[in-house]
């Protein structure tokens, strides 16, 4: 038999060394990474990184969209004893409701109020409201007064789904214009963002 060649001890001499590495990382399972849990934050390089939960771990829903028992009952109780009511006064269809930023679209909470007002407006058939859409200082004049406009109109739209006449609203918008309180903060942003019902005629 010929000696092997030196490249060939080479090889062999690689191979050996390889599968003794293995042999050794094998024998030591505390020495492997465990796996990164879900959702946890980590800092790399002075970066923090978001590691997200699987994609079959639905997320939970925000805490103001949580379902708070017995509250769609206690509801429909108010709004019932308003219908049995005989006599509404002008304060009790006035209203101030909020709204997220740069959002037009009700809360629930909104429309359990709406609700209630309709039922107190359907009352007084003779009684007209104006429907007052604003917004906080931030961004362009043109836009907020767009937007306010799309708040308003989201409540006349949700009242006449109520079965409040059209002939009984009014809509207007001043975007930024009015603000109820002043100052630069998110408070003072919060409560501008909304739109007001006023009693405008009464006959």
């Amino acid at each position: 038999m010929k000696p092997a060649s030196t490249s060939h001890r080479r090889l062999l001499l690689m191979i050996s060394l390889a599968l003794t590495a293995a042999g050794c990382r094998n024998e030591n399972p505390s020495d492997v990474q465990p796996e990164l849990p879900a959702d946890q934050t980590i800092v790399s390089e002075g970066v923090l990184v978001e590691v997200s939960a699987p994609d079959d771990q639905a997320p939970l829903p925000p805490a103001a969209d949580l379902i708070i028992p017995g509250a769609d009952q206690a509801h429909q109780k108010e709004i019932e004893e308003i219908e049995k009511k005989n006599t509404v006064t002008l304060e009790e269809i006035e209203a101030t409701l909020y709204f997220g930023f740069d959002q037009a679209s009700l809360s629930s909470e909104e429309m359990y109020d709406l609700k209630a007002l309709s039922v107190q407006l359907k009352k007084l058939p003779n009684v007209a409201i104006l429907i007052e859409g604003h917004t906080d200082e931030r961004g362009p004049a043109i836009y907020n007064k767009d937007l306010g406009m799309r708040r308003a109109k989201s409540v006349a739209d949700y009242l006449e789904a109520q079965g409040i006449k059209k002939s009984q609203m009014k809509l207007r918008s001043y975007g930024s214009e009015r603000p109820a309180v002043t100052g630069y903060n998110k408070e003072t942003w919060a409560r501008n963002r909304r739109v007001e019902l006023t009693v405008v005629a009464a006959g």
